[in-house]
């Protein structure tokens, strides 16, 4: 992802979302799904954007390895919110 394509993706994120655990939600405001995942484009591949903040934050995933949520809210992408894990 290049330098001003990241930026426009942590352009979409709001910071003051509602303080659902210690920290507020970090609440995409891009194109959602019906389920409120968030979506946009990491390396030409299209998938979720608390995915792609986890790549960003913390780098790759391993193969069968999720991107789930502490705070239950789909479009949350508080990194501090994130873990990995199977479904």
């Amino acid at each position: 992802m290049r330098k001003g394509n990241i930026i426009k993706f942590w352009n979409r994120i709001d910071k003051d979302g509602p303080m659902i655990m210690d920290t507020p939600c970090w609440i995409w405001t891009g194109r959602k799904d019906n389920l409120g995942y968030g979506h946009s484009r990491l390396g030409g591949k299209h998938t979720t954007a608390h995915r792609i903040v986890w790549i960003l934050t913390y780098g790759e995933i391993r193969d069968n390895l999720f991107v789930l949520h502490k705070c239950d809210n789909p479009s949350c992408c508080n990194p501090s919110h994130l873990f990995l894990g199977t479904q």
